[in-house]
């Protein structure tokens, strides 16, 4: 004797959830009504056992499964809440996949694990969705009518996105402008890979490749001490500490209006000269030490 059922699905979960929300933000199940019939006659059976399968478009691999006992039945009619957290001990064991309920419906296509819906059915017990996949539910009745033989509802039903599903307003009450958005084209995109090299996600630290201006530098904020503790510190051009423009020389450390210290190392005639030069406020140089590697001398002058 075959059961046949008449329902319908009040409520269905997200699809395609995104992953900035944890999977216990969403709902973790949705509402399935029907008559079990059999004949044509309403089943007269108080209650029943109800097993839940949901499968991949081709109902040939299982991504989630549960046992309901003692679901009630009035003249047929009965009401069952679907979907649990993972964990839950109405899952089935062995078959069920401890895939939360968001996942179960993400069409994010990345492989899932799952189970044969018969033997080897499942090729890898793996189910990878793509854009736009619908999910089927194959339902197992268990009733006092007869033998008692589990019986399998036809027809198997197939789950689908309510129409305001498919194009929300709103996630969590965040609009479209409220999130990144990823740009094509062009030389700086920004995409998932590249936020992921940015932030360093899979031990990658160095983002210098993403970070373009149109010169490279530091800088150092907020005010206050300042620290590089490891690591040496380049550069081609030269380097000023209170020069107001741009160096004179090497290095120069100055003051507005008041001396300055001047390191320079010049090429003359194949010869390097390193000079320490020291300078008074009207910009003339008053006194220097230097030395060249083709003398063994250190030389000082004074004088402007």
């Amino acid at each position: 004797m075959k059961l046949y059922v008449c329902g319908i699905m009040t409520f269905l979960c997200a699809i395609a959830p995104l992953s900035a929300f944890s999977a216990e933000e969403m709902p973790q199940s949705f509402t399935y009504q029907g008559r079990l019939t059999s004949g044509g006659a309403p089943i007269a059976d108080a209650s029943a056992t109800f097993v839940f399968d949901i499968m991949d478009p081709t109902s040939t691999c299982i991504i989630y499964s549960e046992t309901q006992a003692g679901v009630a039945l009035n003249s047929g009619i009965f009401s069952a809440t679907v979907g649990t957290p993972v964990g839950n001990p109405a899952r089935n064991v062995g078959v069920d996949q401890g895939h939360t309920m968001a996942r179960v419906f993400s069409n994010d296509p990345v492989a899932m694990t799952a189970s044969d819906v018969t033997a080897g059915s499942c090729v890898g017990g793996t189910y990878t969705p793509s854009a736009g996949n619908v999910r089927m539910m194959r339902v197992t009745v268990t009733t006092n009518l007869g033998t008692l033989t589990a019986q399998v509802l036809s027809p198997t039903q197939m789950i689908t996105s309510v129409p305001t599903a498919i194009v929300a307003e709103s996630l969590q009450g965040k609009a479209a402008g409220d999130f990144i958005q990823v740009t094509t084209g062009g030389g700086n995109q920004v995409t998932q890979a590249n936020v992921e090299t940015l932030v360093g996600r899979g031990g990658v630290t160095n983002a210098s490749t993403l970070h373009i201006h149109d010169d490279r530098y530091v800088r150092f904020t907020p005010a206050g001490n300042q620290s590089i503790t490891a690591g040496n510190l380049t550069m081609s051009g030269n380097f000023g500490v209170g020069t107001g423009a741009v160096p004179a020389a090497d290095i120069e450390i100055s003051r507005a209006a008041s001396s300055a210290l001047r390191i320079t190392n010049t090429t003359n005639a194949g010869a390097n000269t390193a000079r320490l030069e020291f300078y008074g406020n009207t910009n003339q140089e008053r006194a220097r030490i230097e030395t060249s590697d083709n003398l063994n001398q250190l030389r000082m002058s004074v004088g402007g």
